[in-house]
């Protein structure tokens, strides 16, 4: 558990708090449940050109 800061998709914008998943194919932060895991929620917000997004785990 801790903040992570993690790569995210491309132009995905995340607001504080959004709940964030891993996209194991990708590898990298959505937004998108589908199949993929639950690995927290966005400690700050990621602007669609930002490359990461911090992430609380848990």
């Amino acid at each position: 558990k801790g903040v992570f800061t993690l790569p995210k998709e491309a132009a995905l914008a995340v607001s504080q708090g959004d709940t964030v998943y891993w996209d194991a194919s990708a590898k990298a932060v959505t937004k998108t449940v589908g199949t993929n895991t639950i690995i927290g929620v966005a400690w700050d917000a990621a602007l669609p050109a930002d490359g990461t997004v911090n992430v609380k785990i848990g």
